[in-house]
């Protein structure tokens, strides 16, 4: 059964050692070693944990460009941590939470664990937003956020509801 994954790992070899060649920007010899047996050591591990079932990921092509918004993302969440900084210097109550947001978690199945992995990647890139959590059962997610804001549009593509956001009460 491996054997059937590592075949079929074939071309996400040739793309590892590309990817190897494009990041060292050399082909001496020695490199191009390195990168033959670095990209046959990635290969195999994923082949690997392809066959045993361990990790389930589908993401649905739709899904992955959002991947591109985190820059404006990343910049958003900073500003909001230096005007919550700047407010705690000021002598301000913060204003971070905790909040559970209702989001389509799905089941067991690759597609929905591709939705939750990334939902949790791209919420927590953001500085000023921390994925804590996703209960499957309740269809929640906890998040803790450094200001309080809806639920970004990023998450509202991969399942978050903007509505039905519910405060948890710090202990």
């Amino acid at each position: 059964m491996v054997w059937n994954a590592i075949k079929g790992s074939a071309v996400e070899y040739v793309i590892l050692f590309g990817l190897w060649m494009l990041f060292v920007s050399l082909t001496k010899p020695q490199e191009m070693i390195a990168g033959l047996i670095a990209a046959l050591i990635a290969a195999v591990a994923d082949a690997t944990i392809k066959s045993a079932g361990f990790a389930k990921f589908k993401p649905r092509l739709e899904w992955l460009p959002l991947i591109f918004w985190e820059a404006w993302y990343a910049l958003d969440g900073s500003w909001a941590i230096v005007v919550a900084l700047f407010k705690h210097i000021a002598g301000k109550p913060s204003e971070a939470q905790f909040v559970s947001v209702p989001v389509d978690a799905g089941g067991d199945d690759a597609e929905s664990w591709a939705r939750r992995t990334l939902l949790t990647a791209y919420m927590t890139i953001p500085p000023n937003f921390i994925v804590l959590g996703i209960d499957v059962e309740r269809g929640r997610m906890l998040v803790h956020q450094v200001s309080p804001t809806g639920v970004p549009l990023i998450a509202q593509r991969l399942g978050a509801k903007n509505e039905g956001l519910v405060e948890v009460p710090q202990a």
